[in-house]
């Protein structure tokens, strides 16, 4: 059979263009694929796994490719636009994801995975501060970008607990909170565990990431040793800043800051002491109060699925909401200060990149504490010409990473062209929505 139907199509396979080959093979991989495979499957009567897609960035929005991205133990890369895939990813709220690349800070984002749906998340990387060596046998003090980390002598460990002599490497990176690129370079969300286990919305006065390594040994501070840091607050927020203020530390297997120690406000810094190294924050826990709204096209059609965003602008926290079914949303705010509100719809240009349609940008003073104000409807424009509006529900790497097929509502197929790096709508019968995709053994 699968020889007759080749002869039947006159394909000469010689001639066929890098795209048009592509496009055959997987429509060859719809057509003779028969796995047991239910595509229309309830939705509520299947295994709890979700669809992870994003984007990852440099400071200057500009895509980041060969990042390697992380989720539990599954590891995939960007590509040339920054953007990559995870699909068949378990369920679960706050799940970490890492981004890592030579030459740029690592950076992690949390993500909350619904079953049969597709999940975006969205990260930037910074380069380093600062790349310095030094050896361990004195105290060093390294400064970088007006902040600073003193490591004390004879005071490392390898993974293995064992202490480290010789020269080591350092690297750190101060992030300024009053930056435009903040949100985007701060690790998981603004929120954290405080000392008694609650977990708290946070207002960010800055934060540093120290990263010591030996070869390709990771260091860090020997049991009963410790280091000051040092982490500057900007001029224009210092009449802000507490005199004291909790200190945090990223978990990166939890993908959550935990509070730990504590630092004065002293000429224009926070200082402190930390006993281990990671990515130190100084963080405000907020008094909340809460925005509610509605995001919907501009001929009143709710749009579900939004991200709306609360970006502070006398106080430096952005938090995330997502609309119901109704376009309506509810999200948390910083009380009696001032936030920008704004929603983004996320979409898939048919050349394969992630875009986001953003709606108006409202300026909303928020309400005291525990209360609630309405804000204007935000409108996205619905009328965007060569998106899709498609949710996926599976995606498949196939022919060995040669290419992808996704599927999802409204009997939606895309296949991805692996050489030419473009996703191809293809034909379906059926307006019925696509649960699954299986790849056939042939391929």
């Amino acid at each position: 059979m699968f020889i007759n139907i080749l002869s039947q199509t006159n394909f000469n396979m010689i001639q066929l263009s890098k795209t048009s080959l592509v496009f055959f093979l997987f429509l060859l991989l719809i057509t003779f694929n028969r796995c047991d495979c239910d595509f229309f499957r309830d939705p509520t009567n299947v295994t709890e796994t979700g669809v992870l897609i994003g984007l990852v960035t440099d400071i200057q929005k500009q895509p980041l490719a060969d990042v390697q991205i992380s989720i539990g133990e599954r590891i995939t890369t960007s590509s040339s636009d920054g953007s990559f895939t995870f699909d068949q990813v378990p369920v679960g709220e706050k799940k970490a994801v890492s981004f890592e690349k030579n030459g740029y800070t690592t950076n992690h984002k949390v993500v909350t995975i619904v079953v049969n749906d597709t999940a975006y998340v969205s990260a930037g990387m910074a380069a380093w501060g600062i790349t310095q060596s030094f050896s361990t046998n004195q105290q060093n003090t390294v400064n970088f970008q007006n902040a600073s980390v003193v490591l004390p002598a004879n005071g490392l460990v390898d993974e293995d607990g064992q202490v480290v002599t010789g020269n080591v490497d350092v690297k750190a990176s101060w992030f300024d909170p009053t930056s435009d690129e903040y949100g985007s370079v701060f690790p998981g969300d603004f929120s954290g565990e405080d000392v008694n286990g609650n977990q708290v919305p946070l207002e960010s006065f800055g934060f540093i990431t120290v990263e010591i390594s030996q070869g390709d040994k990771e260091l860090d501070l020997a049991p009963g040793n410790s280091s000051e840091i040092s982490i500057p607050v900007p001029a224009s927020i210092q009449t802000n800043a507490p005199a004291t203020i909790p200190l945090w530390y990223f978990d990166e297997e939890q993908g959550n800051w935990i509070e730990e120690g504590s630092a004065t406000l002293q000429n224009g810094a926070y200082v402190g002491n930390v006993s281990h190294f990671s990515s130190w924050n100084a963080d405000n826990p907020i008094q909340v109060s809460y925005l509610k709204g509605k995001v919907r096209c501009k001929d009143g059609t709710p749009i579900a699925g939004a991200r709306v965003f609360a970006s502070g602008v006398d106080y430096s926290s952005i938090t995330l909401a997502t609309t119901d079914a109704t376009g309506m949303y509810r999200i948390t705010v910083k009380e009696s200060a001032t936030a920008d509100v704004y929603a983004q719809m996320i979409l898939f240009s048919f050349g394969g990149i992630v875009i986001g349609i953003p709606s108006q940008v409202e300026r909303v003073s928020t309400p005291v504490s525990q209360s609630e104000k309405t804000v204007p409807d935000l409108i996205i424009e619905c009328d965007t010409s060569n998106v899709s509006y498609t949710k996926y529900y599976d995606i498949e790497i196939i022919l060995g990473g040669f290419g992808m097929l996704r599927a999802g509502e409204n009997g939606n197929i895309q296949t991805y062209n692996g050489i030419d790096q473009v996703w191809i709508q293809s034909p379906s019968s059926t307006a019925e929505s696509f649960y699954a995709v299986c790849t056939s053994s042939l391929l």
